[in-house]
């Protein structure tokens, strides 16, 4: 018998571990055996946070976890058995949503032997449904946002909602709006609205952001918000295409380029044009391709809204210098995703003397000659010189091979196809009477001649 008697009396602290709270914020309110949930509209969830705490000091299980009657759930309750350890607690919902209107709505959560009574009540209103671009639809509940597909600034997009009633008695809507700059009605709706029985109304909502970012409003019925969510991006800028002011690019001059688009933008972004250059030779890299506004081969660039073409630094164009050297040049502009390129060829050419100058002394000339040979190929120099009365001073021409040296020079130079070169004529009486000068260079390209000089 006392054996018997015993088991009981080690049963009655299990139960006692385990106390039951409301919990609203940070507030605990123990739970008396009645919870009033309050009142809610049909189709809308009413729910209470219940939190079982383990007051004493030794492990305590739950094996019973259930709740009953119409309309009620519990949501993010724990697998069972479920063990609290001393001084813990858990916490889980009692939730309650009706389809229907009721009065006096009455569930029981048990949690072991014990059993706690929740009341609510729900009214008629009609609910709420977001049409889906497959045709479906998902109900909406209060507090829940329905989310707007990116849109462009300035630009719309549409969602459509269906505002349902549900029921076989007719109900009103005393007052429905859109909250949010960036939201409004597709079609106005003011005043009240009265729905049959068993009837449905469309509502299209437009969201049409004026500045990129994150947007935020809301559907307001009868005081009950659902949260709209959209996001503003900016526009995509238009693809840009390239454009020179010279249809044939030559060696050593300096050209303009215009990044132009497809069509007025939209957008404001930002872009880079940038350049690549293949020597049609082996041997060192011109360093007189590039850009000279940045003094690189990449330079930036702004698409304003409502412009046709990028700004360089405020200009529609910028300028490029083709270097010394003949290759392919490849201009790529990037911009809002966009990539636009292409390639131009700079043919091989005859030598450029760009200047040319005469030192005279008493028994020697020298002739000092800058210019490029694009070609890097040059084999032989020419020189000859006339009188004041233009003609052509004994021995006539004077002819010098050159190719191992240019070679030589360009092998290690890094100025592309620039070169500088001094010729010195000694002579055997005096240069008094020289009066002009003339220069031929000849590379596997062409020969070339510079105007006659004057001195």
């Amino acid at each position: 018998m006392r054996a018997l008697l015993l088991l009981p009396l080690l049963a009655l602290p299990c139960m006692a571990q385990l106390e039951v709270f409301t919990v609203q914020g940070t507030a605990e309110r123990p739970v008396s055996g009645l919870v009033n949930l309050g009142e809610t509209t049909t189709g809308e969830p009413l729910q209470a946070v219940i939190r079982i705490r383990n007051t004493s000091e030794l492990l305590a299980t739950i094996t019973t976890l259930s709740v009953s009657g119409t309309g009620y759930s519990l949501e993010s309750a724990p697998s069972l058995p479920k063990s609290i350890l001393g001084k813990f607690s858990i916490d889980f919902y009692v939730r309650f949503q009706s389809p229907t209107a009721v009065s006096d709505a009455r569930g029981n959560l048990r949690i072991n032997a014990l059993t706690v009574t929740f009341v609510a009540a729900a009214v008629a209103a009609p609910s709420l449904y977001l049409l889906e671009s497959d045709g479906s639809r998902t109900q909406r509940t209060a507090g829940v946002p329905s989310v707007f597909p990116n849109t462009e600034r300035g630009l719309r997009s549409t969602r459509s909602f269906v505002l349902e009633n549900p029921h076989d008695a007719a109900v009103r809507v005393a007052a429905i709006a859109v909250s949010g700059d960036s939201f409004a009605w597709n079609e106005l709706l003011t005043g009240a609205m009265d729905l049959p029985p068993r009837s449905s109304r469309r509502l299209d909502i437009v969201f049409r952001p004026t500045t990129s970012g994150l947007k935020n409003g809301a559907l307001v019925i009868d005081g009950r918000s659902y949260p709209l969510e959209g996001i503003g991006v900016e526009p995509t800028p238009p693809k840009p295409s390239l454009s020179l002011s010279e249809e044939r690019l030559l060696s050593g001059k300096q050209v303009r380029v215009a990044v132009k688009l497809d069509t007025v933008s939209r957008a404001n972004a930002s872009g880079r044009l940038r350049l690549e250059f293949t020597a049609s030779m082996s041997g060192p890299d011109d360093p007189g391709v590039l850009f000279p506004g940045t003094n690189s081969r990449a330079i930036p660039f702004v698409v304003r809204e409502g412009e046709s073409v990028a700004l360089f630094s405020g200009s529609k164009d910028t300028v490029l210098q083709t270097g010394t050297t003949a290759g392919t040049l490849r201009l790529i502009a990037e911009v809002g995703g966009y990539l636009s390129e292409a390639s131009y060829t700079i043919d091989p050419a005859p030598v450029v003397a760009e200047t040319v100058t005469v030192k005279r002394g008493i028994e020697i000339m020298e002739v000092s000659i800058k210019g490029y040979d694009n070609s890097r190929s040059a084999d032989q120099v020419s020189f000859r010189f006339y009188n004041r009365e233009g003609v052509e001073v004994p021995p006539g021409i004077l002819t010098s091979l050159v190719a191992e040296k240019f070679r030589a020079y360009y092998e290690t130079t890094t100025v592309g196809g620039m070169f500088q070169m001094l010729a010195v004529f000694p002579a055997s009486t005096t240069t008094i009477a020289i009066a002009g000068a003339e220069v031929e260079f000849k590379n596997r390209y062409g020969i070339s001649r510079t105007e006659r000089l004057s001195f």
